[in-house]
């Protein structure tokens, strides 16, 4: 399921395949046809509200980025580095059983 959601989400901050990413999903939800079929009581909507809850945070994902409320992930290396530059202090700790 991760690897959907993921899939979805690059799809979407894609600009070559975000229109039609966003237009398959609509027709999809708007179909009358779907995997699970919405005349079963609760799992006919299962699959259109998944759908729907990867289109609403794809969405707010890339409106996010566009307005520059997210910032891009610190690479591994650069925080090695600034660990290596930290001070660190080691505190001893003498153990004491309670019964």
């Amino acid at each position: 399921m991760r690897t959907l959601f993921t899939w979805y989400g690059n799809a979407l901050l894609n600009p070559r395949t975000r229109l039609w990413v966003l237009l398959g999903s609509l027709v999809y939800l708007l179909s009358p046809i779907d995997i699970s079929p919405d005349l079963i009581p609760f799992a006919g909507q299962i699959d259109d509200v998944v759908l729907l809850m990867m289109v609403i945070s794809g969405l707010s994902q890339l409106f996010s980025q566009r307005q520059g409320l997210t910032q891009p992930l610190e690479r591994d290396d650069d925080r090695e580095a600034e660990d290596a530059d930290r001070v660190t202090q080691t505190i001893n700790v003498d153990a004491v059983e309670i019964k």
